[in-house]
């Protein structure tokens, strides 16, 4: 069985969507919709400082960039690296869906004009229903017509290629690939915590780095046993109970980060350093508890797993063959890492 197509679109659906999980939501801080649109190339020439960066030579605007971060900040109150770090996690998934769109547009899920009229006149229908218009509507929103048309578009071939590819088949594949974030898998986990001593100072998130992967080494090496890290180097009241923090899972309640770097270990094995807003940790597995969870319990959560999956799976096979340039008006991550570029001041 196929998902049907959504034929009509509702207004609050018609922003450019960024398909995350909850999970990945808590990750990036993004608690919104994603709010995507093109600038025209013309406002581009007139004001570059406006631009974060290109994607296939098209503008991705700051202003826009700016409006999500704030909705995040409502949430997540940032500043300092921390606020950088959101700044490119926003910026990044605004890439992303540039290029899944640029893919879906060359392959046999592209939107027809056809297509983008019939959805048009929806909308138009809809805010006569609701005693509006559509000019006033592009007003409200600050965007043009072509504009709106292409978060149609958008919307037209993203669902599309969904219809396509969430199957049956395809969940029940997905689930067992990833069994233990489904099926309430708990894993008991203990860690060495590396605080920066300035949190605001970039030099010092350099050093906890360098002192984890400097530890991490000691351990794998054997030249120290978890226990003697914990006491010797963890930060703060992480060193009672020598560092365990006892049964997580899948959902919480650590940082999705920590949890994400937990549930790709085995028993016994420890993590690479991984960041946290709290410092660098490394991770060890002490125990893992399997779950009885069955997919039928929880398909919605399946379902946004593999959209997920498909979107960075997209986004990756387009950047192989599409431009991407940064401004350095914008925080942004160089490419391939979570690692700060460098961005004019």
């Amino acid at each position: 069985m196929k998902f049907k197509l959504k034929r009509k679109p509702s207004l609050r659906n018609l922003l450019w969507k960024i398909p995350l999980t909850v999970t990945e939501y808590r990750m990036l801080g993004l608690l919104l919709i994603g709010s995507l649109f093109f600038s025209m190339p013309g406002r581009w020439c007139a004001a570059q400082f406006e631009i974060a960066a290109t994607v296939d030579g098209q503008p991705v605007n700051v202003k826009r960039l700016q409006l999500q971060v704030g909705l995040v900040l409502k949430k997540t109150p940032a500043e300092g690296l921390k606020l950088k770090i959101i700044q490119a996690q926003v910026l990044e998934e605004n890439i992303k869906q540039r290029l899944v769109f640029i893919y879906l547009q060359g392959s046999q899920h592209k939107a027809s004009q056809a297509e983008i009229d019939a959805q048009s006149s929806n909308l138009e229908t809809e805010l006569i229903e609701q005693k509006s218009n559509l000019k006033q509507y592009l007003q409200k929103r600050d965007i043009s017509e072509a504009q709106l048309r292409d978060s149609l578009a958008w919307d037209i071939c993203w669902s599309k290629y969904l219809a396509t590819y969430l199957t049956d088949q395809n969940l029940k594949k997905y689930f067992d690939q990833h069994r233990r974030k489904f099926d309430g898998t708990q894993l008991r986990v203990a860690h060495v915590l590396f605080q920066p001593e300035d949190e605001a100072d970039p030099k010092s998130w350099k050093t906890a780095f360098a002192k984890a992967t400097s530890v991490l080494a000691d351990l794998q090496n054997e030249k120290i046993d978890f226990e003697q890290a914990v006491i010797q180097y963890s930060s703060g009241a992480t060193k009672i109970n020598h560092g365990e923090l006892g049964w997580i899972t899948w959902r919480g309640p650590m940082a999705p980060e920590f949890t994400i770097a937990s549930f790709k270990l085995k028993t016994g094995e420890f993590s690479q350093p991984v960041q946290t807003s709290f410092g660098f940790h490394l991770i060890n597995l002490l125990e893992e508890k399997p779950g009885k969870i069955k997919m039928e319990d929880i398909r919605p959560q399946v379902v946004q797993g593999v959209k997920r999956y498909l979107f960075d799976w997209l986004a990756t096979k387009q950047a192989k063959q599409t431009k991407v340039e940064f401004t350095g008006n914008y925080p942004f991550f160089k490419p391939g890492t979570k690692t700060l570029g460098k961005s004019a001041e």
